[in-house]
């Protein structure tokens, strides 16, 4: 999988903070805070994107991976009720950077026009993806789990490699696993991540992932 970006700098203080953006706009794709959980909902190509830049962020210690999705106004048909709660970016980050989220607004108003740059990400088909039911988290040792905190808008995910890789994995698998479950004649395909799972931090929220087909 080939993904086309844009790498941006910004500096604050003493610190130049470098960012990784898609360097195209992101469709169908949305996450909306749905107070209890972090609800995302996605089609084939959105979540395929997503779980490469996830995975990019896993390669990327010193770097911020900005995923923008606030902008879109498009919702899955048969979930009117998303346009109620709020949308959020996602921000992506390793804990080697100890990046806090407080500090994104002033970043994102200081970044430079960024330079255009391929990322090439090895991987497996989406046949084996739907083949392997991810759960990989459920190995992940406490110290690995992810921390999120949501602030102006972005939700800053903070984790290790393996745990980035997991959540990619959960929009990989509704990529692979999701066009055929609905066309079977569901109205949606799921990926739920509990917090008492692993990969998120037992104080944490949730996550419910949704692959939908049609959009308006």
């Amino acid at each position: 999988m080939r993904i086309t970006g844009s790498i941006h700098l910004a500096r604050l203080g003493p610190t130049t903070y470098r960012v990784i953006r898609p360097a195209v706009p992101i469709g169908r794709v949305t996450v909306r805070d749905n107070q209890d959980w972090w609800f995302a909902a996605a089609d084939r190509a959105g979540a395929m994107l997503v779980a490469g830049l996830i995975e990019i962020a896993a390669r990327s210690p010193r770097s911020l991976v900005h995923v923008p999705l606030r902008g879109g106004s498009v919702t899955p048909v048969g979930w009117g009720w998303l346009g109620e709660l709020a949308a959020v970016d996602l921000l992506l980050a390793q804990p080697a950077l100890q990046f806090p989220a407080h500090r994104w607004p002033e970043v994102r108003r200081r970044l430079d026009p960024g330079r255009r740059h391929s990322f090439d990400i090895p991987g497996r088909t989406l046949e084996q993806v739907c083949d392997e039911r991810p759960g990989c988290w459920r190995r992940t040792p406490p110290a690995e789990t992810a921390l999120a905190r949501e602030h102006a808008g972005a939700l800053l995910v903070t984790a290790t490699p393996p745990a980035l890789r997991a959540l990619a994995d959960c929009f990989a698998h509704l990529a692979a696993c999701g066009p055929g479950s609905v066309g079977r004649g569901a109205p949606y395909f799921r990926e739920k991540i509990h917090p008492l799972d692993g990969l998120m931090r037992r104080d944490e929220r949730g996550w419910f992932l949704v692959y939908c087909d049609t959009w308006s």
